[in-house]
């Protein structure tokens, strides 16, 4: 279901008289406005990252399998780089 057209603010929306939720499911739209936007309503989500140790250990884990690569060349430290995700991806999948 989309609100088409609609742009204020979700609760606003949903309390605008005769709105396209309401006339759709009644129900719905009473569970909708007995409940905190914050919750339900996309525009108050978070886009961040939850928890910056998981980018952290990402980033370690990374740098630590290639140590030894990072004092080759360059195309060399690629070239170990290449093999390590072929390899990963293989034994993964």
């Amino acid at each position: 279901m989309t609100l088409n057209g609609c742009t204020l603010t979700p609760t606003a929306c949903l309390t605008g008289g005769g709105s396209l939720a309401e006339r759709v499911n009644p129900s719905a739209y009473e569970h909708l406005l007995a409940r905190d936007p914050h919750k339900w309503c996309r525009t108050y989500f978070r886009t961040e990252v939850a928890c910056e140790t998981v980018e952290n250990g990402i980033a370690e884990c990374f740098n630590t399998i290639i140590l030894d690569a990072r004092k080759k060349s360059l195309l060399a430290l690629f070239e170990e780089i290449r093999l390590y995700m072929m390899d990963r991806f293989y034994h993964v999948l």
